[in-house]
Formats: C-alpha cells, sequence, structure tokens
C-alpha cells in the first residue's frame, strides 16, 4: 500500500507481524498546476464538535438565531429557526385561521411542521394544507391540535382564540353551537348528550326553527359552557328575529320574555290575557299596556318591567298615528247594505267550529281573519262595483302580506297569494 507521504510504506499481509519498510520518494520537483494539492480550509469546531456557520458574519446583516441561552444555533437546530421563521412570515398573509395555526406552531410550541405533526397526530400534508389556508380543519382535526396544545401547557387565551377563529367572530347563536360542538367532539356527540338528532341540531343551527332557552342551557350544561352569556346571545339573536319579521320593538321584548320563561302563545290565557288581546299580539298590533300590564310583571325581572312599559307606550302611540285601512269597516258596511247574515257567510266559505259567525265578526271589527276566510272572495261576493273590488282586494293583500312576513318569512309572498 503506497501513501502521498514523505515515506512510502510497504507492509507484506502474509507475515503474522507487520514489517514496514520505508523508502524515499523518487528525487523530482513537486506536482504542480491542477494536480497541486490544495490546502484544506475546515470551519471551526464549537465545543459539541458540531460545524460553526458563518463566523465571519457583516455587523450590517442580520444576526444568527440563537437558543436564548447566548449560543449561537448551528446544524439541524439553525435550519429549524429558519423554517420557523419563513413560517411566522408567511403567515402574516396567511387567512386569520391558518396563520393562528402557524403562530401557534412556530411561536408558542417552537416546533417544525414535521415535529409538530409526528407529535399531535395530524399528518404533514395535512398540517401543510391547514397553515397555507388551502382547506379549513374538521372539527376531529381541531380537537387534535385543541387537546395536544393543551397538554402541551398553550395559555388558554390562545386556545380560545383559535376556538372563536375556527367557529366565527360572531355572537350569534348558530356560532355558539358551532364552539359547542367543536367542545363535544362532534355534532353527533353534542346531539346524543342532550337526547335529540344531528338534524334537528343542524335546523337550530341554520336557523330555521326558534331555539328554546331550556334546549339551549341543556346544551351549554353538556360541555360545562357558562349559561349567562349564552342567555344573552339567546336573547339577543331571537330579538332579531323577531324584529326581521316585522315585529314593533316592545311586542319582540315581550315574545322573548315568554320565550325565556317556558311559554307559548297558548299559556297566555292560563296567566290573565284575553282571547282579543292576545288576538291583536298575534297580527302584530299592541293592545293597551292596562291589558298586558299583569302578564308582563310575571315575565319580566327587575329592571325590565319599565323598560318594558316606555317601549310599549312608545310603540302604541305609533300605531295610533297609522290610520287604518278600514278593511274590516268596508267589508261590513256592504254585508248589511246585501242584506246578507255573518253565519250565512260562514257557511257559504264552509266555516266550521264552535262559532264559525264570530270569525267574521273579528274580519269586520278589526280586518282580523282566519286561514279559513278568504277576504278576496267576500270582496266579489258583497259588491259588483269594480273599483270597490280593486281597493278590498288591495287592502286584502296588505293584511295578507302581513300575516305571511310574520308566520313564513322564507316562503315566496306573491306565490301564496297568486294561489289564495
Amino acid at each position: 500500500m503506497i501513501f502521498s507521504s514523505p515515506l512510502v510504506s510497504i507492509c507484506n499481509p502474509s507475515l503474522r507481524a507487520l514489517h514496514c519498510i520505508h523508502l524515499p520518494l523518487p528525487p523530482g520537483p513537486p506536482p504542480s498546476g491542477r494536480y497541486a494539492r490544495q490546502p484544506q480550509k475546515f470551519p471551526p469546531l464549537t465545543r459539541r464538535g458540531e460545524l460553526k456557520m458563518n463566523v465571519n458574519r457583516p455587523q450590517s446583516e442580520e444576526p444568527a438565531p440563537s437558543n436564548g441561552h447566548g449560543s449561537v444555533l448551528t446544524g439541524h437546530a439553525l435550519r429549524n429557526a429558519h423554517l420557523r421563521q419563513r413560517a411566522l412570515q408567511r403567515a402574516a398573509t396567511a387567512p386569520p385561521l391558518a396563520g393562528a395555526i402557524v403562530r401557534l406552531r412556530a411561536a408558542t410550541l417552537g416546533l417544525t411542521r414535521l415535529e409538530f405533526s409526528r407529535r399531535c397526530g395530524v399528518s404533514r400534508g395535512t398540517l401543510r394544507d391547514l397553515e397555507l389556508g388551502v382547506h379549513v380543519p374538521t372539527r376531529r382535526i381541531m380537537r387534535q391540535l385543541v387537546d395536544f396544545c393543551q397538554a402541551q401547557g398553550v395559555p388558554s387565551d390562545q386556545l380560545e382564540e383559535l376556538r372563536r377563529l375556527y367557529t366565527g367572530d360572531g355572537d350569534d347563536l348558530g356560532h355558539l353551537l358551532s364552539r359547542l360542538e367543536l367542545q363535544a367532539g362532534s355534532s353527533r356527540e353534542l346531539a346524543r348528550r342532550v337526547g335529540i338528532s344531528p338534524a334537528t341540531l343542524w335546523e337550530y343551527k341554520r336557523g330555521n326553527f326558534p331555539l328554546p332557552l331550556a334546549l339551549l342551557k341543556q346544551l351549554c350544561q353538556a360541555v360545562g359552557e357558562e349559561e349567562g352569556p349564552a342567555e344573552e346571545i339567546w336573547h339577543r339573536t331571537e330579538q332579531q328575529r323577531l324584529l326581521r319579521r316585522g315585529y314593533p320593538e316592545a311586542l319582540a321584548q315581550f315574545w322573548v320574555f315568554c320565550g325565556r320563561a317556558g311559554y307559548a302563545e297558548r299559556h297566555l290565557f292560563a296567566l290573565g290575557l284575553s282571547t282579543a288581546t292576545v288576538r291583536r299580539m298575534r297580527y302584530l298590533e299592541l293592545p293597551p299596556w292596562e291589558d298586558v300590564a299583569v302578564v308582563a310583571g310575571q315575565l319580566c325581572r327587575e329592571s325590565e318591567l319599565e323598560t318594558l312599559r316606555q317601549l310599549w307606550l312608545r310603540d302604541e302611540q305609533r300605531q295610533k298615528k297609522n290610520a287604518r285601512d278600514g278593511f274590516g269597516l268596508r267589508l261590513k258596511a256592504l254585508r248589511k247594505k246585501a242584506g246578507i247574515g255573518r253565519r250565512e257567510i260562514a257557511d257559504l266559505f264552509g266555516i266550521r267550529g264552535k262559532k264559525p259567525a264570530r270569525i267574521i265578526k273579528y274580519i269586520e271589527e278589526d280586518g282580523f281573519y282566519s286561514v279559513q276566510a278568504y277576504p278576496a272572495g267576500l270582496a266579489a261576493l258583497l259588491t259588483s262595483d269594480p273599483s270597490e273590488q280593486a281597493e278590498l282586494l288591495r287592502l286584502w293583500e296588505a293584511r295578507r302580506r302581513q300575516f305571511h312576513s310574520r308566520h313564513r318569512p322564507e316562503t315566496r309572498v306573491d306565490l301564496r297569494l297568486r294561489r289564495e
């Protein structure tokens, strides 16, 4: 074996003892040109034997990352620090939820994407899509992330911010139910805990049906959520729903108090309200405050009664300023002119019940009508004047449109009016 050294060592492997014969190199000039040996320059080593990079860094450049104890990061630690810095730079322009996940991983936990995916059980590709904002995490993946961060000791305010970004920034009932579903793990699990179907919970979340307050409290108890903030959100959401349907503010507040106490419209008769009072409120007209003051005192809390009374008196004055359309009075005058009794009209239109003529009376007195009695047909029956019929039909359409906006705001009102 020949070595490129001043001496040439020749070893005979057949001998038991190693005998080395050192011979001098042949005389001559050393090799030059591209065959000449170049001196190798190795970077200095740290105390751990790792290569210390960028020793002669200019002062104007960014300083090398450190581990927080004054020593410069090297090797894999330096590469991971650069990866975290680039991830935080991308998080500044990412969607809010994606940026929160990146900051939680890179800044709070100090992990790379590979380390975070291995520890929390989410694949690296899925985590990449979540951080880039390509996909929104499912409830199962979001639950994995939250559980892992809780086990690592992440502050609760950061986890709450992550939940808020996932379920939405709004404080309406749909976002509240989304947060409850996230805490339960899934919508199916949350529905199972309170004994309802997932489809019913989905309908409540979409706002297709009003959510009872008692059921909302059960949902909060199932996941350990506080009931006070949930009740405030329910109160505000229910009031906005009634206002969108055309309710006066005082009447919307009254029905919200009824729903909070668990009373429906049929329960108000047992509380002391008369049939005429309930009928007026059914058609969004405010009766005198004296008729509902006793029941309102049973429904309201300490400071709510006076506020409701002021709203009621204000809206009552506004309704009095608006002149009535005179729809019922016109029908009554035409019926008397034609000499037709109320019972005859009720039998003609097939109105059933204990007192069918009373429905016609309600229509004549204040313009209230039943689904079974069609004022459009009454207008055609009681008069032959085309202009009078057109005016009655216009007033009937305005009343009927108000009825549909209260009961069925999601249906096509114009189509239903044409059918009727």
